[in-house]
This record gives structure tokens, sequence and C-alpha cells, in this order.
């Protein structure tokens, strides 16, 4: 996924949240992190985005 200014992809999530990258998507998919967006086949979670 390209960069968009103020999100980061699920891969840098899980390294600042400290989970799996499975654990993120699970997240996204239940809508559990504040400021999701989905573009297209990926999410863009914000930048501030804490663990849920």
């Amino acid at each position: 996924m390209n960069s968009i200014k103020g999100y980061i992809s699920i891969r840098e999530a899980s390294c600042k949240l400290g989970v799996s990258e499975r654990r993120v998507n699970q997240y996204c998919v239940q809508g559990r992190i504040p400021g999701l967006t989905r573009f297209g086949h990926s999410w863009a979670i914000t930048e501030d985005a804490e663990k849920p």
C-alpha cells in the first residue's frame, strides 16, 4: 500500500500496537479501531490509533 498522509498500514500498526498483523486485521474487520478507512482491499489506520 502506498503511504497516505496521516495513515499507517496493518504492518506498521502491528509494530506500534505490539500485536500480530492478523490481530490488527481482526480489529479492522470488527471495526474496533477508531478512524479506520478501507481503500479497496487495504485498510488505512490513523497514525494515532490506540490498541482497542
